[in-house]
C-alpha cells in the first residue's frame, strides 16, 4: 500500500517527542518585573540605613586630634550636648544656689581630662563660691556669702572648660538672674503735738527690703515743708532696714500743711 493510501493516525506514545509549554521563568517580561521589583527594595533599604545612620549620627562630628608638630590622631566621634536648664532665671533670693543641668553625661571626661580645675561658669559680678558635679550632667556653683541685695547677675558655661575629646558644648551658653531690687517696703509720717498745739513735731519710720548704713542715708533722707527743709534727728545709729527719726518742733498754722519726704535715688543696701 503506498503512503498517499495510509490513513494518519495520532500517536498516543507518551514516550514519543512533543513540544513543552515554554517555562513562564524565562519571559522577558516577567525577568523585566523581578528586576524592577528587586531594584525597587533594595533602594527603599538602602534609602532607610541611610536615613538611621543620620539620625544615629545628628549629634555627633567627627574631630581630628592634632599634636604641635602637625600630626593627626585617628579620627574620633564627638557627642554635641547642650545645656538642659539653668537655675536660678530672673529674680531670685540672696540665698539661691547656681544649678546646671546638662543633655549628656560629660562630667567623667572632664574629670579624666582635669578640666575641673577650670572655672565652668563665668559670673559677672564675681561671685566666691565652690562648683560641685552632683551627678554626671548636673554641675552646681555654692556661693561663699548671700548674694549681692539688688544686683543682676549674668552667668556664661564656659565651652573650654566643659569640652572634652568626646563632647562639645552648642547651644545657648548666657543667662540672667538678680536678686530683688532695694526698694522702700513701708513710710510712716506722725504728727505730735505739743500741749497748746501750737506747734508739733513729725516722728517718722522708714522699712527697706534690705539694711542700709545710718551714716549715709542721712545723705540722702530729705524732709520738706512744702519749699522749707526741716531738720530731722535719726533715733537709731549703725545698720538697720527699719530706720526711725524726729523733726524738730514746727510752727503750726491755720491752713493745712504738707511735710515731703524723700530718699535719693543713689542710696544702696549694704552688700550693694
Amino acid at each position: 500500500m503506498s503512503s498517499e493510501d495510509t490513513p494518519d493516525v495520532q500517536d498516543n506514545n507518551p514516550s514519543g517527542p512533543q513540544t513543552a509549554p515554554q517555562n513562564i521563568l524565562f519571559r522577558p517580561k516577567f525577568l523585566l518585573g523581578i528586576i524592577v521589583f528587586l531594584s525597587c527594595v533594595i533602594v527603599v533599604g538602602a534609602t532607610y540605613i541611610v536615613r538611621e545612620n543620620r539620625l544615629r549620627d545628628r549629634d555627633k562630628i567627627i574631630a581630628i586630634a592634632q599634636d604641635e608638630s602637625g600630626t593627626q590622631s585617628k579620627k574620633a566621634d564627638v557627642t554635641k550636648f547642650v545645656v538642659d536648664s539653668f537655675s536660678p532665671l530672673g529674680p531670685t533670693s540672696r540665698t539661691s544656689v547656681v544649678t546646671v543641668k546638662f543633655s549628656q553625661p560629660i562630667a567623667d571626661g572632664l574629670l579624666v581630662e582635669k578640666r575641673s580645675e577650670i572655672p565652668p561658669i563665668e559670673l559677672s559680678p564675681a561671685i566666691q563660691g565652690q562648683y560641685n558635679w552632683i551627678s554626671n550632667n548636673q554641675l552646681q556653683f555654692l556661693p561663699d556669702a548671700p548674694l549681692a541685695p539688688s544686683t543682676e547677675f549674668t552667668a556664661e558655661i564656659l565651652a573650654e572648660a566643659v569640652n572634652s575629646t568626646n563632647y562639645v558644648l552648642t547651644g545657648q551658653r548666657n543667662f540672667k538672674f538678680s536678686t530683688e531690687r532695694f526698694r522702700i517696703q513701708k513710710s510712716d509720717l506722725n504728727f505730735a503735738y505739743d500741749s497748746n498745739r501750737k506747734e508739733y513735731k513729725v516722728a517718722g519710720r522708714i522699712m527697706f527690703n534690705y539694711p542700709v548704713d545710718i551714716d549715709k542715708l542721712k545723705k540722702h533722707l530729705s524732709l520738706h515743708l512744702a519749699s522749707t527743709k526741716l531738720l530731722y534727728r535719726v533715733k537709731s545709729a549703725g545698720v538697720h532696714s527699719t530706720v526711725e527719726f524726729e523733726t524738730d518742733e514746727i510752727q503750726r498754722l491755720s491752713k493745712d500743711q504738707t511735710i515731703t519726704l524723700g530718699v535719693g535715688k543713689d542710696l544702696k543696701p549694704i552688700g550693694a
